[in-house]
């Protein structure tokens, strides 16, 4: 290889390094798109089957979309719930009376 060749080959090995791989990397470190469930939090519903605190089991109805959810507490059917979290795709929720107030309200 003649030296021309080998000066192209590092400023071009150079050029990717400085150019290209720092927006990889911002790329790579990014935000990315928000879950389905970050949306819920905050938001109140109702459950549709029974929350046993000791199982992790319980359905609720929030924003007219069924979820798997989990309680501390147990949650009986019609109880108002209020999404304090989640854990993947199961919401962690919580009885809330002030959930009760704004669903009579609306």
């Amino acid at each position: 290889m003649t030296v021309l060749t080998w000066v192209v080959l590092v400023v071009a090995i150079l050029l990717v390094a400085l150019l290209i791989l720092p927006r990889f990397r911002a790329k790579l470190g990014a935000q990315g798109v928000p879950s389905r469930t970050e949306a819920l939090l905050g938001k109140t519903g109702i459950v549709t089957e029974t929350i046993d605190r000791n199982l992790g089991t319980g359905r609720v109805r929030i924003a007219g979309e069924d979820w798997a959810a989990q309680s501390e507490s147990t949650l009986t059917i019609g109880s108002l719930v209020r999404v304090e979290g989640a854990d993947g795709i199961v919401l962690r929720v919580s009885s809330s009376a002030s959930a009760e107030n704004e669903l009579k309200t609306t």
